[in-house]
């Protein structure tokens, strides 16, 4: 997946993308933001949890994050850990990809 060229996209930066989420007049509050890249641990975590505090409905698709590794474990690992353990039903839904597909691009 990737942006239309019509769509908006935000920058690496996790402070600017938190304000330019907030300030994305175009998405209703009752709008769903679909949120995927890298780094697990640091822009995501941030930008998942701001959206939610300020009322959007966040999806990301299962797999569509990442990180590095670190002296602790592997990033593959951590990025479950986030999807699985923080994220999914508290601040975001984690869903299968082809879910996400079929109801953003398909429907």
């Amino acid at each position: 997946m990737r942006p239309e060229t019509t769509e908006n996209r935000y920058g690496d930066h996790t402070l600017k993308t938190v304000v330019q989420v907030t300030n994305w007049r175009r998405v209703p509050k009752d709008g769903k933001l679909v949120l995927a890249g890298l780094q697990t641990e640091y822009c995501i975590d941030a930008t998942c949890k701001a959206a939610f505090e300020h009322g959007y409905e966040v999806i990301i698709p299962r797999g569509t994050v990442t990180t590095f590794d670190n002296d602790f474990c592997l990033g593959e690992d951590l990025t479950k850990y986030y999807e699985e353990r923080i994220w999914n039903h508290r601040f975001v839904e984690v869903l299968p990809v082809v879910e996400v597909v079929a109801e953003f691009f398909e429907g």
